[in-house]
């Protein structure tokens, strides 16, 4: 269940990866990252900060729920249940960013002001949560920290082996956004 829990949220952001008109290649690169960090690690240390705690029927039907609503495409709907599931279990990090991501998915695909709100919560109650790392650094890029952003995903380098394919690929987006942005001479 928690496997499907994390593959369901991954595929959501893969969703607002995949939908992002008008964002360079970085970004949404980014958010499949974030996504990719979370499901690999999750596979790769079958970290606990990944799964939630035992369901009660009550949040598994929510889950349930939330899921259909984002694969019927109404994310904003989606958001809701995942709210009503956050306040079952306060102390969860997971259906906070599950919130976050439906919220962007129903905001422009942004995950400025509610999105990023979210994330800042999750990672207050698990500040090492990979998810949350990664989103927050996507969070960050987008609003043009490329210091933010690669500052957060080096938390996930500390917690992944180095030679997984999670710590190339995450090494990869830290260079490239750590290079200096080039002018096209375009507005």
């Amino acid at each position: 269940m928690n496997a499907f829990i994390v593959s369901a949220g991954a595929l959501s952001a893969l969703a607002l990866a995949a939908g992002w008109p008008g964002r360079d290649q970085l970004a949404r690169a980014a958010v499949t990252l974030a996504v990719a960090g979370a499901v690999g690690t999750y596979a790769l240390t079958g970290s606990p900060q990944l799964a939630a705690p035992a369901d009660p029927p009550q949040a598994a039907a929510l889950r349930r729920e939330a899921h259909e609503l984002e694969a019927a495409r109404r994310f904003g709907a989606a958001a809701e249940v995942y709210r009503r599931l956050a306040a079952l279990d306060p102390t969860d990090p997971n259906p906070l960013l599950d919130q976050a991501v439906a919220t962007a998915m129903d905001r422009d695909e942004k995950l400025a002001g509610e999105p990023e709100r979210l994330i800042d919560h999750a990672l207050q109650l698990a500040p090492r949560h990979v998810q949350a790392l990664a989103l927050s650094g996507s969070a960050r890029l987008e609003a043009g920290d490329r210091i933010g952003a690669v500052k957060q995903w080096r938390l996930i380098l500390e917690q992944v082996p180095d030679d997984s394919e999670l710590a190339a690929r995450l090494g990869e987006q830290i260079a490239q956004a750590e290079r200096p942005e080039r002018r096209t001479g375009r507005p």
